[in-house]
């Protein structure tokens, strides 16, 4: 699902494009950026196709902050004279179509 962006209010979700990194790589990242801010460490990521993303008419921004892999899944439907309450269920739609082509890995 995404979220409103701090400054600018733009609803993202935050990715790592981890096709050419390694296991320990991928999890070495999640350790610095991911696990320091969460409750609780991950226990696994979806793993799918960018191609499942642009489906649903949604792109990408590879900004590459904090990390060199990192993007964001941009483009959702937003309307700024309907509440993010209202919005939610046009976000939850498109999420679930495109994770249905996601696969959950365990962490290991």
């Amino acid at each position: 699902m995404p979220r409103r962006k701090d400054k600018t209010e733009r609803l993202e979700v935050s990715v790592c494009r981890s096709s050419k990194l390694t296991e320990a790589q991928l999890w070495g990242i999640c350790s610095s950026y991911f696990d320091v801010h969460a409750p609780k460490p991950a226990i696994g990521r979806g793993v799918g196709p960018a191609a499942a993303v642009f489906a649903e008419n949604l792109a990408f921004d590879a900004d590459g902050k904090p990390y060199p892999e990192h993007a964001n899944i941009i483009g959702w439907f937003d309307a700024a004279d309907i509440p993010d309450n209202e919005l939610k269920h046009f976000w939850m739609d498109q999420a679930q179509r495109i994770a249905k082509h996601f696969l959950y890995m365990p962490r290991r």
